[in-house]
């Protein structure tokens, strides 16, 4: 069995590595081990530890489903990607990592897409803006206890590691040929509220209030533009739907040729994520569904597009009174 799952391993390295990488070289970087280490794996001679079978999908975007031949069950292996409360902006990095890892496998390759179902805000729009990141990191860290009352975004300081990331998870976004972003309507109402109800709360101060209505209305102007043009400044093609109905939740699914990977959001900071196809096919599927019930605003749809972000801006009004409490 442990002889069938190594050869598993490899056939599926071999299959998804283009054919002028040398895969002993790869294997070798992945797992910083040296040149004959990794000829004994190739050999069969040493198996792969489970460590060393993860760590290699994880960075080549392998499902262990196909190792362990499980693609014809009914069961599927799922990553947690929790965020633990003991080392809180420790494992967000390796939650950012793990993300970022996954898009650059999209960057750059024509078959490439990314498609977005979201009920809030989506993480990869607010990305450059420094107090939505903050408030995010503020409701999660209060919602376990690491936050207290009386507090200000700025007792909060966002390490120069996930900035790094944040900012090389924006590029590589930036960099994917295709993306396709499905809204909740009542996407930036949902964030408005929660920054009123903190602000109430005194967890975040009313200068906090009008940091973050400056960020989020830089974001709409952005995201309008964005909508307006169809793309990315890069020339990148962007499509961004408007829902005539309301998600439970957010999740993403990115696709490259033969290689399909969704995520789910959990508990604000986290997901779950699979490569089995079945889950795969079944998430896509569901998200062409969900497009035949909404409206495309980018290019077309010029009067929707005007009339939600028109919309969002006269929303951004109910943080005004906060200010001054």
């Amino acid at each position: 069995m442990k002889e069938e799952l190594n050869i598993n391993l490899i056939k599926a390295i071999q299959e998804i590595l283009p054919p002028q990488v040398n895969i002993a070289t790869r294997i070798m970087e992945i797992l910083e081990i040296g040149k004959e280490a990794s000829y004994r794996r190739l050999r069969n001679e040493v198996p792969f530890t489970f460590y060393e079978a993860a760590l290699i999908a994880c960075k080549l975007g392998l499902s262990l489903d196909q190792v362990i031949g499980n693609f014809g069950s009914k069961t599927g292996v799922f990553n947690l990607n929790l965020v633990h409360t003991d080392k809180a902006l420790t494992n967000y990095c390796n939650v950012l990592t793990r993300f970022k890892e996954y898009l650059e496998l999209m960057v750059g390759n024509p078959t490439a897409s990314i498609s977005t179902v979201s009920n809030n805000i989506p993480f990869v729009l607010y990305l450059p803006y420094p107090n939505l990141i903050k408030f995010r990191l503020c409701r999660w860290l209060h919602q376990t206890d690491k936050f207290r009352p009386g507090s200000s975004l700025k007792h909060i300081i966002v390490p120069e590691e996930v900035q790094t990331l944040q900012n090389e998870i924006q590029y590589a976004i930036q960099h994917v040929p295709n993306t396709n972003m499905i809204w909740d309507t009542r996407i930036f109402e949902a964030f408005i509220k929660e920054v009123n109800y903190f602000h109430k709360l005194n967890y975040i101060t009313g200068q906090d209030v009008s940091a973050i209505k400056e960020d989020l209305l830089s974001l709409l102007d952005k995201t309008e533009q964005i909508a307006s043009d169809g793309c990315y400044s890069n020339g990148n093609r962007v499509h961004i739907y408007l829902s005539n109905i309301h998600f439970e939740s957010s999740f993403t699914y990115l696709e490259k040729g033969d290689f399909r990977v969704c995520l789910l959001r959990l508990y604000s900071l986290n997901s779950i994520d699979t490569l089995h196809p079945e889950v795969c096919r079944s998430q896509k599927e569901w998200i062409k569904t969900v497009k035949r019930y909404s409206t495309l605003i980018t290019e077309s749809g010029q009067m929707q597009r005007i009339a939600f972000f028109k919309e969002q801006r006269q929303k951004l009004e109910q943080l005004e009174d906060t200010t001054s409490v």
